[in-house]
């Protein structure tokens, strides 16, 4: 149906509520409610409430139901028209515990994860060997700095595993060869990390999906690797990275990942240092913690856009997750 706004506002584990608006003219749809696919009832109408806007033309009412029984654990609940649209804020993951403790193993976040938010046509960076999981409706092209043949040359550890076909060949943070207003969704799972100048590829993102369309990022706790030493990147570093650029800061990596990582000293750590300078590998440029990592995000937002908007965070058990939607 055309010419309607629907909002989810509020959910629990026994019933979810919202309000439509729709032109005066019009009959208020019949909303089904879907519970992990399934529909389970209709919406009942309530009261008339002020519009959330300055339209005249519109009417607006509030919505509820009541679901048969409460909630339990992990579920994809969902509000659609009769053409079967999502209204806004739906779908969503309703858990009746913290999300984090909702879910056996990572495995089960990204499924529950690529259910939810991850629909239509979009791009995943990165994937080599470890592909996000895809809904049923997601189509997917994989993009990358280098052919699958070139990326296996540049990390040996791949030699035997199979990794993805690359359909893009493009560096990941400038998208240059993806159209403006194209892709549902972009996927970057350990990607960020290697990503030198973050803010920038935000904004790439930005062009390139449509309006609602998600950023799934999955980023590595870094008290859970090989960066377990080093120290965290703050935001004014990364403010630095897209005001000057990455070689502006680079050194600095180099000696966090030569001193810090790699536990090198003297003469062995300024020849590391010198080797990493003339490689084009892809380090992990920036580390950080759920905490951290979340403060630096809500800062560029808070400073930079506001046309991104946090929808969920996770934190699993050695990484945590990230949505943002193009609003």
């Amino acid at each position: 149906m055309k010419n309607i706004i629907g909002v989810v506002e509020n959910a629990t584990s026994a019933h979810l509520k919202g309000f439509i608006c729709i032109p005066k003219n019009a009959q208020f749809p019949e909303l089904t409610v879907y519970v992990d696919s399934k529909m389970v009832g209709v919406v009942s109408y309530g009261e008339e409430r002020e519009l959330p806007f300055a339209v005249k033309a519109y009417i607006c009412r509030e919505f509820g139901y009541a679901f048969s029984r409460p909630l339990v654990g992990k579920h994809v609940v969902s509000v659609r028209t009769p053409d079967r649209v999502d209204i806004q804020n739906s779908p969503f993951l309703y858990c009746s515990d913290s999300l984090s403790n909702c879910f056996k193993n990572t495995s089960e976040i990204k499924a529950a994860l690529s259910q939810t938010f991850v629909s239509g046509d979009g791009i995943e960076i990165g994937a080599l060997d470890n592909p996000f999981p895809l809904s049923g409706d997601a189509r997917v092209k994989y993009l990358d700095r280098m052919e699958s043949d070139k990326l296996r040359e540049q990390y040996p550890e791949l030699l035997n595993k199979n990794i993805v076909n690359v359909d893009i060949v493009d560096d990941g943070e400038s998208l240059a060869s993806v159209s403006n207003d194209s892709q549902k969704f972009i996927i970057a799972s350990h990607f960020f990390e290697h990503a030198k100048n973050p803010i920038l590829f935000l904004f790439s993102c930005l062009r390139v999906l449509k309006v609602g369309g998600i950023i799934l990022l999955v980023i590595p706790d870094k008290r859970h690797t090989f960066d377990i030493d080093r120290p965290l990147t703050s935001f004014d570093h990364i403010d630095l990275d897209y005001k000057f650029g990455h070689d502006a800061q680079k050194h600095e990596h180099f000696n966090e990942i030569a001193y810090f990582q790699k536990k090198l000293t003297g003469e062995d750590a300024i020849k590391e240092i010198e080797r990493m300078d003339k490689s084009d590998y892809s380090y992990h440029w920036h580390v950080w913690t759920s905490n951290s990592f979340l403060y630096c995000i809500s800062s560029i937002v808070e400073k930079y856009t506001t046309d991104l908007e946090i929808i969920l965070f996770i934190k699993g058990k050695g990484e945590f997750y990230l949505i943002l939607m193009k609003k």
